[in-house]
């Protein structure tokens, strides 16, 4: 903890490695960690300024507090004059755009936050901004190409973006064997809601081989997850040809090859099981 406090970065790649090193503290020492950095970002030096960007990036990976408690130390790192991170622009963009932390709903605000934060690489931001552009500007192709690099790199939530991208035109056609293989990879690791779009895809035979029983096993492991949309068509639609005991078994088969689907709520899925 002292070593990340010495330190001062200067550039994202420093910033994370000692935001996973608060990862990785056992439960009981995080608390005093966030103390700890919280007073080390009382002040305005640049010291002060690194433990603050520590502070926010680590709340926006994790949620160690309240988003409105993080506003006001954004805002200072932001008009520090010192190093500002990708998830200090990130945070600020999401309180205008969402009307949180107090602040009222700013779109041009909230959009410049989060060209800021893309401009640094920030995952979050690049996926947000991408509705937010044409896709005949130099801003969207070059905004789109980064997210399709993040996707390639492994990053959840850029693959399934990705996937709605093919699904939806967006490269100037629908292309629904792409769009299906977005969401199958990101359904591999983990995503519930591709993991749902993968499932009504095999349902109806769309982007590829149609296998109802198989997506329909899906969509109940999205639902599981706590996928809304997924409770939803299972409410609605459901299907009477395919028995629970089926259902199980590929689920089984699935989930012997891929990752558990992330549950929405940690610890508050209680079916989602291999």
């Amino acid at each position: 903890m002292d070593g990340l406090l010495v330190r001062v970065c200067s550039d994202e790649s420093c910033l994370q490695s000692g935001i996973r090193s608060l990862e990785g503290l056992a439960e009981h020492e995080k608390a005093a960690a966030f103390n700890t950095l919280k007073q080390a970002a009382s002040g305005r030096d640049a010291s002060s300024v690194n433990a603050a960007n520590l502070l926010v990036g680590w709340f926006v990976q994790s949620r160690t507090a309240g988003l409105g408690n993080m506003y006001d130390l954004a805002r200072k790192v932001a008009e520090s004059g010192h190093y500002v991170s990708g998830d200090v622009y990130y945070l600020l963009a999401q309180c205008h755009l969402e009307a949180l932390c107090g602040q009222e709903h700013d779109a041009h605000l909230a959009l410049h936050y989060l060209r800021m934060a893309a401009g640094k690489g920030n995952a979050k931001a690049i996926n947000n901004l991408v509705p937010h552009l044409g896709r005949d500007t130099e801003e969207g192709r070059t905004t789109v190409a980064a997210l399709q690099r993040l996707a390639e790199a492994g990053d959840l939530r850029s693959m399934h973006n990705v996937a709605v991208l093919h699904g939806t035109g967006w490269f100037g056609q629908v292309d629904n064997d792409l769009a299906r293989h977005w969401y199958h990879k990101a359904s591999a690791k983990g995503d519930r809601t591709s993991l749902f779009s993968l499932g009504r895809m095999m349902v109806m035979g769309v982007g590829g081989e149609q296998n109802p029983a198989l997506g329909y096993a899906l969509i109940t492991l999205a639902a599981d997850a706590g996928e809304p949309n997924a409770s939803r068509y299972i409410r609605d639609k459901g299907t009477a040809s395919i028995d629970d005991a089926q259902v199980a078994a590929l689920r089984r088969q699935w989930l012997s090859i891929n990752a558990l689907p992330v549950c929405f709520v940690p610890g508050r899925c209680p079916n989602l099981h291999p």
